[in-house]
């Protein structure tokens, strides 16, 4: 199976305090992203949509920033 790298970059008008939970937790995630965000261990998640499972890992985050 052939791997894909996706980087995406969108501006949003809103506080970083506000935002920061939805693109850095699996709650947040799934609330507002995926159809569901799975924990797989420490900084690793699997999103599903329409049934079909995509793993991802959070490299690197800082508090009320980003998350990459």
């Amino acid at each position: 199976m052939e791997s894909h790298s996706y980087i995406l970059e969108y501006e949003l008008k809103t506080s970083s305090k506000v935002l920061f939970p939805y693109i850095s937790t699996a709650a947040g995630l799934e609330d507002w992203f995926a159809d569901k965000v799975k924990i797989l261990g420490q900084n690793k998640f699997n999103f599903i949509w329409d049934g079909e499972n995509h793993p991802a890992q959070l490299i690197h985050v800082r508090s009320n920033k980003f998350a990459k």
